[in-house]
């Protein structure tokens, strides 16, 4: 027995998914993700503002898995001890600042 995980099931080859059971998971509460983000940067010593991981998990639209991969990026792009910035964020995340966004 195996599991496979992924995004999306129309990519998996249909010979494959026929002999696979799919569930299917809702976005998970953006309350669990913050605690969870806060969690992860107190025990990785990770410097980071709550407003900055309040973006993090806007914009992970519910995937802790992508919020966390975010986070790791960062932390990462930064090193240690030193902060990570909104920047940083958008940058990892390939978002365009609402900054940058006119409305004609």
């Amino acid at each position: 027995r195996f599991c496979l995980l992924c995004n999306y099931v129309s990519r998996i080859i249909e010979p494959l998914t026929s002999w696979c059971t799919k569930f299917r998971f809702k976005p998970l509460n953006e309350s669990f993700i913050l605690e969870r983000l806060n969690y992860i940067c107190k025990e990785e010593n990770v410097l980071i503002t709550e407003e900055i991981i309040k973006v993090l998990v806007k914009e992970s639209g519910g995937d802790m898995r992508r919020a966390i991969t975010a986070l790791q990026s960062c932390a990462n792009l930064k090193g240690k001890d030193i902060h990570i910035t909104l920047e940083n964020v958008y940058e990892v995340l390939t978002v365009v600042p609402e900054k940058w966004i006119r409305f004609v």
